[in-house]
């Protein structure tokens, strides 16, 4: 697997997914079902206990972008949220997110959202500023 540095705060989508996966110590697993390049192919949580979780990363296991997986992981955790309007005239309606975790110092505001500020927070208290990620995991930027 190639493996890239990612800044924490540039984290998105599954590449953040990943490496909040990976500090749950969920099974992760490359192309369990053998799809290949395809719309299921990929990195999956692949639970094989009874009733254990089989969900594709950035998909069907999406904190970023889902507060009944997100919700749990900052129960667990010193993070405070923000939800802040934008204040651009021109981006009226619209607002960005902010996260602080108290336990590593970190802040983070993005037009990305609060859940993904609060992913960041969570991913620099736990791995730190820098992180690495699975390459085909990461967006173009």
């Amino acid at each position: 697997m190639n493996m890239v540095e990612v800044q924490t705060e540039e984290l998105i989508g599954a590449a953040l997914d990943w490496a909040i996966a990976t500090i749950e110590g969920l099974p992760i697993q490359y192309d369990p079902m053998a799809f290949g390049n395809t719309a299921n192919g990929g990195y999956w949580i692949w639970d094989k206990a009874p009733g254990g979780m089989m969900a594709k990363i950035g998909d069907k296991y999406s904190p970023s972008s889902n507060w009944s997986q997100l919700g749990p992981l900052i129960e667990k955790r010193a993070i405070v949220l923000g939800n802040h309007e934008s204040g651009d005239p021109s981006r009226q309606g619209e607002f960005w997110g902010s996260a602080h975790c108290f336990d590593s110092s970190t802040s983070f505001e993005t037009h990305k959202g609060i859940k993904v500020a609060a992913c960041r927070a969570i991913v620099a208290k736990e791995m730190g500023p820098v992180v690495r990620v699975p390459l085909v995991l990461v967006q173009p930027g």
